[in-house]
Order: C-alpha cells, then sequence, then structure tokens
C-alpha cells in the first residue's frame, strides 16, 4: 500500500466515532480517485468497512443508550463480586462451601446451582468464599463447612446434619429445610461483603 494509501486509511481509523460515516465516505472517495485498483475490488472494500464502522457505531450507540454515566463497566454490564466472609466457626477443619441457587425448583438440588465455590478456614477459624463475575439477579445461598472435604454436608442414621451449615439472610433451620424466597436475596453490585454464619444443628 503506498503512502497516499495509508493516509487515507488512518484517517478512516482515527475519525471521531460520531462522524465515522462522513469521514469514511470521503476518505473512500479520495482513496479511489488516487488508486488504480479495479472496481470490483474497491466496491468489496467498501461494503467491509461499511460494515465494520456500522458496527462500531452500534456499540457506541448502545453503551449511551444502556449505562449510567459514572458507572463502571461491570456495573453497566451486570457482574460483580460476591463475597461471604465467617467469623468464630465451630470448627478449623476442612473448607467452607457456597452454593448459589436461582431456581426455586433446583433449590438444593445436587446439580440445580447457579455458583459455588470454597475457601479453607484459617487457623483463627475465620474464612472468606470469594465469588467472581457473578451475574446480577436474585440468589439463594446454602453454605455448610465441609469438614472432611468430602464435597456433601454428611447426615446421621436419621438423616439430621451432622456438620455446621447456614442460609443467606442468616435464615436459621433445624426442623426443615427454609423456603425458597425466605432465603432469597438480590445481587446488584459491583463488589458486596456478606457477613454470614454457619452452626451445627444442634446450634440452629
Amino acid at each position: 500500500m503506498h503512502l497516499r494509501e495509508k493516509q487515507i486509511f488512518k484517517k478512516i481509523v482515527l475519525s471521531c466515532p460520531f462522524d465515522l460515516f462522513n469521514a469514511e465516505q470521503a476518505a473512500f472517495n479520495d482513496f479511489v480517485a488516487h488508486s488504480n485498483l479495479e472496481f470490483g475490488y474497491i466496491a468489496g472494500l467498501q461494503l467491509i468497512i461499511s460494515m465494520y464502522l456500522l458496527f462500531f457505531s452500534f456499540k457506541i450507540a448502545s453503551y449511551f443508550l444502556l449505562s449510567d454515566p459514572g458507572k463502571p463497566v461491570n456495573e453497566v454490564f451486570g457482574f460483580g463480586d460476591l463475597v461471604y466472609t465467617f467469623s468464630n466457626l465451630p470448627s478449623t477443619q476442612g473448607l467452607l462451601r457456597v452454593v448459589l441457587y436461582n431456581d426455586d425448583k433446583q433449590f438444593l438440588s445436587e446439580n440445580g446451582w447457579a455458583r459455588a465455590d470454597s475457601a479453607y478456614i484459617r487457623p483463627d477459624g475465620t474464612a472468606e468464599v470469594r465469588l467472581k463475575q457473578v451475574a446480577f439477579g436474585e440468589y439463594a445461598a446454602a453454605l455448610y463447612l465441609d469438614e472432611n472435604q468430602n464435597g456433601v454436608i454428611d447426615r446421621n442414621v436419621v438423616g439430621l446434619p451432622t456438620e455446621a451449615y447456614g442460609f443467606s439472610n442468616n435464615v436459621r433451620a433445624k426442623w426443615s429445610v427454609p423456603s425458597f424466597r425466605k432465603v432469597l436475596f438480590t445481587f446488584n453490585q459491583a463488589a458486596e461483603t456478606v457477613p454470614s454464619r454457619v452452626a451445627y444443628w444442634s446450634k440452629q
């Protein structure tokens, strides 16, 4: 590509977004006038450039129409970090697991969770479970202390939990599982920290 053609393409790329179509048309006309390329190739080139600029302009318009000026990008597009903190845990062994559900029909089912993560318990009896880039929405969280790290909450012969557990909104549940609606919460922040608790069945 000759120097003159390079200058024309640079003019297209560096044009202000709000003047892209005018700049593209003027630059293209200039390009045709100073080049020896065949018309078919030039027409194809114009189509490619026009489609690229149309897509770019649509993205810019969508951003300004759908976003709130001043908000971070992750807030505009609906994702954030959700952090669960725990203190005075009843055991310093194993993992603290956090499981999020967004469907009442799948609540507490084995494979119906939306997001899940875990963290080792510190020697001082604290833990922090960080779920990154969680989509904004409504969730119900189940929390449990997996002491033997087998990935499930253990139960005794009569079906009562033998490991510490809890739910979002610090809902306590001893004789029955809480309803999905009772533990449901709304997440819509770029970063949110939720102090939480788990306890053995006898302490619920």
